[in-house]
């Protein structure tokens, strides 16, 4: 049965999501008023990935299915002209679904769904934000869900890795290896940079620092009067985490690893603001907007969420659709499992399995399990594919400073520098029991 949906972001208890669904109203908590993801039928229109003319030119590739991209989208806003939604859109898409993000009251909603000819589905759109990062610095208390007070690492403190360096033992430096923990266990970095696959980051944007191979050309901004540079910090944390080159100063012992895929291709999809929030319908256009250059192999990392202890069921169509359609040409992704220390079933979007997308949850570097991670519940479906390093995880930051912090955001960063190392699936040859489940630990 069609009907609106509501997507409630709720904290729930660490045993499970409340087997429930809610009605829509306007006054729910995590919805945008007045703002809604319209998604058409194919019978209206198909997608361009469908039918796309591929290219290894990523450029040409966008340009080839032009004419086919104007084509529907001149029919979809035909289709909101005819029905009083004329300039009403916020963003129109059609790659990877044909639909827009609207304005309009929930009247207008209703009357649009009730057109069962044409649209499949009308949808409250929901904010949503970076996954939370565990607060980490050994001299003030923990706490699991406190964001960005991990602290800067001054420049400085960068230098040089000698064996009695204590902040590089504060960081979680390998003094040996010269690695961050969180890459020893991932089976250690690799050169990524003469690969042509990218890894594509929907994020708060990525700083254009010279320890990052940023593609500028292929990047995008979803807020106006931004560029798709990181006035945040989160997305910079995480493309570095998956592929930046090493940090190294004057001695020739002086030099941190710190990207699994180092000097790896990296294109910022800023969907997030510089306070971190979204939502879904930028979400969405964020994945049409790879769906438009992407090329097999490529990787695209996903390290946000929303939590949501009424949707016991994942169901959210209009971001599955959206993942399945963008990985349908041999992309793949990696979410965010999310830090509520609950139900990963319950974390949009990594709740969502589909072919060539790994969610992946955290551990420490010890190979026990995160505190402040979400794991799956059995007997529930478990969505978790892979665990990865996400604790006291060491990154570049905006602005060339760095940073000390945890979280799954920090874990799918690194399982997505891993599938871009190994040119696909993830590889595993031990395993960790967190809360009654075994997961394989993420490796290249």
């Amino acid at each position: 049965m069609r009907k609106l949906f509501l997507f409630l972001i709720l904290v729930v208890t660490i045993f499970g999501c409340q087997c429930k669904r809610h009605e829509f109203t306007e006054t729910s908590h995590g919805i945008i008023p007045d703002q809604y993801i319209v998604i058409m039928k194919e019978s209206f229109e198909a997608p361009v990935i469908k039918t796309r003319r591929n290219d290894p030119n990523r450029k040409k590739q966008k340009n080839d299915n032009k004419g086919e991209r104007d084509r529907k989208q001149n029919k979809l806003k035909k289709f909101l002209r005819d029905n009083g939604l004329e300039g009403r859109d916020k963003q129109i898409f059609v790659d990877i679904a044909v639909g827009a993000v609207i304005n309009m009251d929930s009247t207008k909603a209703r009357a649009i769904l009730n057109d069962t000819a044409n649209v499949e589905d009308v949808i409250p759109d929901v904010s949503v934000q970076i996954n939370p990062i565990q607060q980490t610095d050994p001299d003030v208390n923990i706490n699991p869900i406190q964001q960005w007070l991990s602290p800067i690492v001054p420049t400085n403190e960068i230098n040089p890795i000698q064996q009695n360096d204590s902040i590089q033992n504060r960081y979680d430096i390998d003094t040996v290896r010269h690695q961050t923990k969180a890459l020893v266990t991932a089976g250690g970095p690799t050169d990524g940079s003469t690969k042509t696959s990218a890894i594509w980051f929907l994020d708060t944007g990525i700083d254009p620092s010279s320890y990052l191979n940023v593609d500028p050309s292929l990047g995008v901004t979803f807020f106006v009067g931004t560029n798709a540079e990181d006035d945040n910090g989160h997305g910079t944390f995480c493309a570095g985490i998956a592929a930046g080159r090493p940090v190294r100063g004057g001695a020739g012992l002086d030099e941190i690893h710190y990207g699994l895929s180092e000097g790896a291709i990296v294109v910022s999809v800023k969907v997030l603001d510089l306070n971190g929030s979204g939502s879904w319908g930028n979400i969405i256009a964020g994945l049409n907007w790879v769906a438009q250059y992407s090329e097999p192999g490529d990787v695209v990392n996903i390290s946000l969420g929303a939590y949501d202890a009424s949707n016991f069921n994942c169901f959210f169509p209009g971001i599955s659709r959206a993942l399945d359609r963008v990985t349908s040409n041999g992309v793949f992704v990696a979410l965010s499992a999310g830090n509520d220390a609950g139900n990963a079933l319950c974390n949009r979007p990594g709740c969502i399995n589909g072919t060539h997308i790994y969610t992946a949850s955290s551990i420490n570097a010890d190979s026990t399990c995160a505190v402040y991670a979400n794991f799956g519940r059995p007997p529930m479906r478990d969505p978790v594919d892979y665990v990865t390093v996400g604790t006291r995880v060491f990154s570049l930051w905006d602005d060339g400073q760095y940073r000390m912090a945890s979280g799954t955001s920090a874990s799918s960063a690194l399982l997505a520098g891993i599938i871009h190392a190994r040119n696909g699936d993830p590889a595993s040859v031990s395993t960790v029991n967190c809360l009654g489940s075994n997961y394989r630990i993420g490796i290249r």
